[in-house]
C-alpha cells in the first residue's frame, strides 16, 4: 500500500537513504489527505489495484473521498450528498 507524504504535487520529490544517498523516484506518492491528518475514525485508506485506480476512501465515501474533503477546506462536519449519513468524527 502506498505511504502518504506531504508532497504538494509540484517540483520533483527527493528521497534519501539513512546514510544520505539520494534516491530517485519516478512515481509520486499519494498526498496525505486532510481526513487522515485530522484522524477521522471513518478513514479507511487507499484503494485501487494500480496507480491509475488509487483513491483515498472512508466509510462515508467507500468509492473515493471528494477532493474538497480529502484535500480542500471542507471539514465534512455536516452531512453531504453521498456520505451515507456519516460525517467527520475524531478517533
Amino acid at each position: 500500500m502506498p505511504r502518504f507524504t506531504s508532497w504538494d504535487g509540484e517540483d520533483d520529490m527527493e528521497f534519501f537513504t539513512p546514510d544520505g544517498q539520494k534516491i530517485v523516484s519516478e512515481k509520486p506518492m499519494i498526498k496525505e489527505p486532510n481526513c487522515f491528518k485530522r484522524e477521522c475514525k471513518h478513514f479507511i485508506g487507499v484503494k485501487g489495484e494500480n496507480e491509475a485506480e488509487q483513491r483515498v476512501t472512508c466509510k462515508a465515501f467507500p468509492n473515493g473521498i471528494p477532493v474538497s474533503i480529502a484535500y480542500g477546506d471542507n471539514l465534512h462536519l455536516k452531512p453531504q450528498d453521498g456520505d451515507h449519513g456519516i460525517t467527520y468524527e475524531k478517533l
